[in-house]
């Protein structure tokens, strides 16, 4: 009996990987198709879907993060009376699978926003599983398929463009921030709040490439200003020249740089981390606010020698004049584009509550009453600071 265990031994053993699940179903990378991004539009009662696809070899890690040739890019275009009616068009010429895991950027056509079509697209990609919360969520008032065939310089993946990443950029210039489709549904339906959305779109009065004995312009990506909303509606919308002012009550700001006229010369400012301090503060019916800034200021240039306070004092006068100019130009479309109504909201909710926040715009053009920069700088370059 021990004998005849012995030797069934290796026999079962042999049996084992059969038993085994194997990968008969498997799928190789290269072989699906991979969607980047997608654009939705709605016009004459129709739907509109354009989606980015990009190559696998786009997709994955490069050691230098450049290609050995122009990235192809491929957007497909789908018209349907509904969202899911576009979906599945995109289906019928489509090759190979599609996945949708890897979308990294959503935008949105006027259209969407002016014809009320914003919930059904909201409810459409957050039901539907493979697409993330984390998304780049963007507004446009150009062409779709312009904007997604647009790629960025060195033959670098289209993933490393504004559309895709734009942190990066916004180091350098902080004037407004992107939004991930969680933080925009976060604050869409906050009654306090008012959300601003990028607007994307593109320029080719920048760049010129010049490749295999052809040039000409290169077309690029920038943000063009912002779509406004306040309790779940679109309330209107401001050019990026519009928007002077926003990047010193948001918190992510890294660096901004402004500058002026001084005496027949030239100055130039970096100002970083900005740190704001809204005080609330209600009297009977009335609701005044506070604003308090902290930032820290490097000089770029300065053509013509000016005392250390006077400068400061000009560089502090022209925040003010650009925050008080957004202020006014929120209220012409109550809009509350400094946060004030949020500040109530936080520190006197029964208030807020009482004077009908949420339903009622509470703000006045007296309602901004002070303030207060404090303005410090780190540094003046290579150069010590000189001044006449």
């Amino acid at each position: 009996m021990a004998k005849g265990v012995k030797w069934g031994r290796p026999f079962v053993f042999l049996l084992l990987p059969f038993l085994l699940g194997g990968c008969w179903s498997s799928v190789e990378p290269q072989d699906i198709t991979y969607v980047t991004a997608i654009g939705i539009d709605h016009k004459d009662q129709k739907f509109t879907l354009h989606v980015q696809v990009l190559g696998f070899s786009n997709i994955a890690k490069q050691e230098s993060g450049a290609l050995p040739q122009s990235s192809l890019i491929y957007v497909a275009k789908a018209v349907g009376s509904t969202l899911s009616d576009c979906f599945n068009r995109i289906y019928e010429t489509a090759q190979q699978r599609i996945v949708w895991g890897h979308t990294s950027a959503v935008v949105l056509t006027e259209g969407i926003m002016r014809e009320d079509k914003l919930e059904e697209v909201m409810d459409y990609i957050n039901r539907y599983p493979e697409f993330r919360y984390n998304m780049w969520l963007y507004g446009t008032r150009g062409s779709l398929e312009q904007l997604f065939m647009t790629s960025p310089l060195f033959h670098l993946s289209p993933l490393h463009s504004l559309l895709h990443e734009p942190t990066n950029a916004f180091q350098q210039r902080s004037l407004l921030p992107s939004l991930y489709l969680f933080r925009f549904i976060e604050q869409y339906r906050d009654p306090g709040t008012t959300t601003l959305l990028p607007i994307l779109g593109t320029s080719s009065k920048t760049w010129t490439a010049k490749e295999a004995n052809k040039e000409g312009l290169h077309e690029m990506q920038r943000v063009d200003g912002a779509f406004i909303f306040r309790a779940g509606k679109l309330v209107g919308s401001l050019s990026t020249e519009k928007l002077e002012g926003i990047q010193w009550v948001k918190r992510k700001t890294n660096r901004y740089v402004i500058g002026s006229h001084v005496d027949g010369g030239t100055m130039e400012v970096a100002l970083r981390n900005p740190r704001k301090s809204i005080t609330a503060v209600v009297e009977g019916d009335q609701v005044y606010f506070d604003l308090h800034l902290q930032l820290r200021g490097e000089l770029n240039e300065m053509s013509q020698d000016i005392p250390y306070e006077s400068l400061r004092a000009r560089v502090i006068t022209r925040i003010e004049q650009d925050l008080r100019q957004l202020y006014s130009r929120g209220l012409a479309m109550q809009a509350d584009l400094l946060g004030f109504e949020e500040a109530l909201y936080r520190q006197h909710v029964r208030d807020w509550k009482r004077l009908g926040g949420g339903d009622r715009f509470l703000l006045r053009q007296d309602s901004l009453r002070n303030i207060r920069i404090d303005l410090q700088f780190i540094s003046t370059g290579k150069y010590q600071y000189r001044s006449r």
